[in-house]
């Protein structure tokens, strides 16, 4: 299958901060994962896409996956994510497009984290307006919003607190 999209497509100047050698490793893996699947959205995740990397910061690529119609009609429970082992800094895991708008209905923050990562890996021409973060105000979005507030530590939960006088 050949890949409709524009690799190491990046919303910010990141990707200039990236040795030429991991973006080729991870172009090369988001191409093998192309042959098998449809891949609409690919990302950096974690400390690279926000600007805080350590020196030993790995590269969270993030990507959604859509499998041929057959697979979703399986009466089977089938496996809906690709995960491979940390290779080398090179951390690469993708979810597959129903789990992701499950997860999404559920209020899970990762998904709405992927889709505005600052550093886009791919995005199909077709994918370019159909995939975009919750809107203000929406369900999704408030849900979102308050899952993570309520995960976040409070400071009477932190080791050896003193209560606020």
């Amino acid at each position: 299958m050949e890949a409709t999209h524009d690799i190491a497509r990046h919303r910010t100047k990141r990707r200039d901060m990236i040795d030429s050698r991991i973006r080729r490793r991870i172009e090369d893996r988001l191409a093998e994962i192309e042959r098998n699947e449809s891949v609409p959205l690919a990302v950096e995740s974690g400390s690279r896409a926000w600007g805080f990397p350590s020196p030993d910061s790995d590269y969270d690529v993030r990507f959604l996956y859509v499998r041929p119609r057959d697979w979703y009609l399986a009466l089977d429970k089938r496996r809906d994510v690709i995960e491979y082992p940390v290779e080398d800094l090179l951390d690469v895991n993708g979810w597959d497009v129903k789990k992701a708008l499950q997860l999404l209905l559920r209020a899970n923050p990762v998904l709405s984290e992927w889709l505005v990562s600052p550093i886009e890996r791919m995005r199909t021409a077709r994918e370019n307006s159909a995939i975009s973060p919750p809107a203000p105000g929406s369900a999704v979005r408030r849900a979102t919003i308050t899952s993570i507030l309520a995960a976040r530590p409070t400071r009477k939960n932190w080791p050896g607190a003193k209560p606020l006088a």
